[in-house]
């Protein structure tokens, strides 16, 4: 389990399995927003979201109010399985959004799920 460090609005700092401080930020990708919000007739925010240690970005994501989910989550492979992507998701829970999986998986992401779930 991660430990939680700290929160401020746009940004928060988690504890990774292997002890590294990682920082996590968001911002509304106003343009994307605003396009699919035209496009269906609803608001709905388009949220990128960012991990870092040191001020180098490890992992990246792009989170969908209207899926309720990231569209698309990516790790540098050197820093796979060391909780990042689970602090990446536990973030935008920490916000108060609501974060499911996709319906799309691929086998790293069924077994993150899988994983998850038993928490």
């Amino acid at each position: 389990m991660r430990k939680f460090i700290n929160i401020i609005l746009n940004e928060s700092k988690y504890k990774t399995k292997s002890g590294d401080i990682i920082k996590i930020k968001h911002k509304i990708n106003q343009e994307e927003t605003e396009s699919e919000s035209e496009y269906y007739g609803e608001y709905y925010e388009i949220i990128d979201v960012t991990a870092s240690i040191n001020g180098k970005i490890i992992g990246w994501g792009k989170y969908s109010s209207d899926e309720m989910s990231f569209r698309g989550i990516e790790v540098r492979k050197e820093y796979r399985r060391l909780g990042i992507a689970s602090a990446m998701y536990d973030y935008m829970t920490d916000k108060g959004y609501y974060v499911r999986s996709s319906d799309h998986l691929e086998p790293d992401g069924e077994a993150f799920w899988n994983n998850r779930l038993k928490l």
